[in-house]
């Protein structure tokens, strides 16, 4: 990433050692010079303590190319299968191999950002639009058993009001008429001899 000596076409430049002085009117330039400028953008130098480290990150291209480091998610698909383009964002992994004393190489490996997981991230996000679809409908499912639910509740309710009413109108009868029978009763009561 950082150097090549190595021609690409016998009738062009070899890449220059700085690549974050690349330009960007090539696609294979642009990857490299973006990753380039996201690196120095990031930890500051090529000889900072933190690349010393393996490290893994995703960065925005455009925002690269700018010398601007803005960091980009990785749990999306990133690769437009519409049309076919590639998406802003790209994970880089680098690595820092001493050779000896005096000779560090920092190995950087860029790619577009869900490259590898494209197809596991689509399937996930079938199975999430899925799950959305039976939540859907499991909620209609559960709405209409609510409805059914007060439906049923207020029609047994009617029901054993209008059967309470009924027993009460139909039991009211003749317990009006022992009431009165009770009381005609008490009235011959001194009539009445008192051996009954």
């Amino acid at each position: 990433l950082l150097g090549s000596a190595e021609w690409q076409d016998p009738e062009r430049d070899y890449l220059p050692r700085n690549a974050s002085d690349l330009q960007t009117h090539e696609p294979e330039q642009e990857m490299v010079a973006a990753t380039a400028r996201a690196l120095f953008a990031k930890f500051g130098a090529w000889d900072a303590e933190a690349l010393l480290e393996p490290q893994e990150l995703s960065f925005r291209k455009s925002y690269a190319l700018k010398g601007e480091f803005v960091e980009c998610g990785f749990h999306r698909i990133n690769y437009d299968f519409a049309d076919g383009q590639d998406m802003d964002c790209l994970q880089v992994a680098t690595k820092s191999v001493e050779f000896d004393k005096f000779t560090r190489w920092l190995i950087v490996t860029a790619v577009s950002d869900g490259a590898f997981n494209a197809h596991a991230l689509a399937a996930q996000q079938g199975a999430f639009a899925m799950l959305e679809s039976i939540d859907s409908i499991a909620q209609t499912s559960m709405n209409q058993a609510r409805i059914a639910a007060a439906v049923i509740f207020f029609t047994v309710g009617f029901v054993a009001l209008l059967i309470g009413a009924l027993l009460a109108w139909g039991i009211s009868e003749p317990v009006s008429r022992l009431s009165t029978d009770i009381q005609q009763m008490d009235e011959y009561n001194g009539i009445l001899p008192e051996f009954i």
